[in-house]
């Protein structure tokens, strides 16, 4: 299993993930409205829905990002509660999802 070492080369929001910068979700999104800050005020949206899977074991979530009502991005995650926090930061499994959903629509 590979290892998050934070803080790659001094630089905050970036981790070590099998040797690779990675961003985290949190400064993703911090970039994505740094971004945007100069821009038409309520132009620009990220949502999350949950998604019905009949299965109350299983969360779906989708993460979507509008601009001026136009669908640009989208990001699935799956979560299963009864797997969830095997060999990981104890992140509650809703949460989680969320989070990775979010970050899938901000890596597209």
């Amino acid at each position: 299993m590979p290892k998050f070492q934070a803080n790659q080369g001094n630089r905050p929001g970036v981790m070590n993930l099998g040797g690779k910068g990675y961003q985290t979700v949190a400064l993703r999104i911090a970039q994505f409205w740094a971004d945007r800050k100069n821009q038409e005020p309520g132009s620009w949206s990220l949502t999350t829905k949950i998604l019905e899977t009949g299965d109350p074991d299983r969360i779906l979530f989708r993460a979507e990002i509008h601009h001026k009502g136009q669908l640009l991005a989208t990001g699935h995650a799956e979560e299963c509660r009864s797997q969830s926090n095997r060999g990981r930061m104890k992140i509650p499994p809703l949460e989680n999802c969320e989070t990775s959903a979010i970050g899938r629509a901000l890596a597209t």
